[in-house]
């Protein structure tokens, strides 16, 4: 559960320095290399041109990392 925590706070990171950071630069650019792997099969059937530009894949991995936490949650409380 902690690793899906870790992965939220990595996207949300990604997302935040997406706006105010360059891709090359190195916190950005390390940051994409984690969170580009998650966003590829979102971007394949979104594709971010598609919404006026705007890139909704990180929003997409926040709600199904949440949906994991609450389904690894309710497994292990159904025990």
């Amino acid at each position: 559960l902690w690793v899906l925590r870790i992965l939220s706070i990595l996207v949300i990171a990604e997302a935040i320095l997406s706006w105010v950071q360059s891709a090359h630069q190195s916190p950005h650019r390390e940051l994409s290399r984690i969170t580009n792997p998650l966003y590829a099969p979102i971007r394949a059937l979104i594709p971010p041109g598609r919404l006026g530009g705007l890139d909704i894949s990180p929003l997409i991995v926040l709600l199904l990392i949440q949906l994991a936490s609450r389904a690894i949650i309710g497994i292990a409380y159904a025990q």
